[in-house]
């Protein structure tokens, strides 16, 4: 590639990370949940094989997720979303989590290309609907403090039930669609948007480094320069780097923000994306 197109392309992902990971914190879902679907489009035109493409975009948008859940957990405990004492509640969650993340890890290194985007594509549809009928009322209030929200999270935490849901959301945030069911949960449960956004990039830091690695392991890659296992390292890197710094604006959002417009059309997108996929398997 000429240098023209080598800073356009790093331009594009990394705009695309930095504005990903603040909509992404903001509404507390998996950035991979919005890198997905743009990679389905593009991989091809970087000389990914239709049928691995499924696959390299969402080892690629996990392995940028690494940074973005890195940064927006970060960027929530610097803004206060989070107790950084009461963080050990969080440990059973977390190591369910991320057995979840190898599960679906296996799932997508062992499958077919077809299956895996069936897989994309009905977690998709899954998405836009939860979001679309917002299945969790949106408080109008927070609590006292963040001191009561983080209790009221380690109280969720401890329950079986709990670590149940967490393994099946790090085994469909590892095909690029479960970060989203968190947020839900924890508000359901009790618990104020933003510790409940923040506590999702808390877990999200079990879930993204394992499937990652899988991701990195496999030694039947894709023949594409500067690809990693299943992972295209130049376009990850460049989301990575954009999504460090969009990470903490979206923390900010998350208590300020009205985000139920920005809810509405990531909805509307996962819903065109899901749909021609769907239309290009038939």
């Amino acid at each position: 590639m000429t240098a023209e197109t080598v800073f356009a392309t790093v331009t594009f992902f990394g705009g695309m990370g930095y504005f990903g990971a603040a909509l992404a914190s903001a509404l507390g879902v998996g950035a991979s949940l919005l890198f997905v679907p743009v990679l389905l489009v593009l991989l091809l035109a970087f000389g990914v094989d239709a049928a691995t493409v499924p696959g390299v975009a969402i080892a690629t948008s996990l392995a940028a997720s690494c940074a973005v859940t890195a940064a927006g957990a970060w960027a929530h405990w610097k803004a206060g979303n989070v107790c950084a004492d009461r963080l050990h509640a969080a440990f059973p969650a977390m190591g369910a989590a991320a057995l979840g993340a190898f599960t679906g890890g296996m799932f997508v290194i062992s499958a077919p290309g077809s299956s895996v985007m069936g897989a994309v594509v009905a977690a998709q549809l899954i998405v836009a609907g939860l979001l679309s009928v917002r299945l969790v009322r949106d408080r109008s209030c927070e609590p006292a403090s963040n001191a009561d929200a983080d209790d009221t999270i380690a109280a969720v935490l401890r329950h079986a039930r709990t670590l149940v849901y967490v393994f099946a959301v790090g085994a469909l945030t590892s095909i690029g669609a479960g970060g989203v069911f968190l947020v839900p949960y924890f508000v359901w449960r009790g618990a104020a948007k933003a510790p409940a956004a923040a506590m999702a990039s808390v877990l999200g830091l079990a879930i993204t480094p394992v499937a990652t690695a899988m991701y990195l392991s496999q030694h039947e890659g894709v023949p594409t320069a500067g690809a990693f296992g299943l992972v295209h390292a130049p376009i990850a890197l460049a989301l990575a780097v954009g999504a460090v710094f969009g990470a903490g604006l979206g923390a900010r959002a998350a208590r300020s923000a009205n985000t139920a417009l920005w809810t509405r059309l990531l909805a509307a997108a996962l819903l065109l994306s899901s749909v021609r996929a769907a239309g290009k398997m038939l």
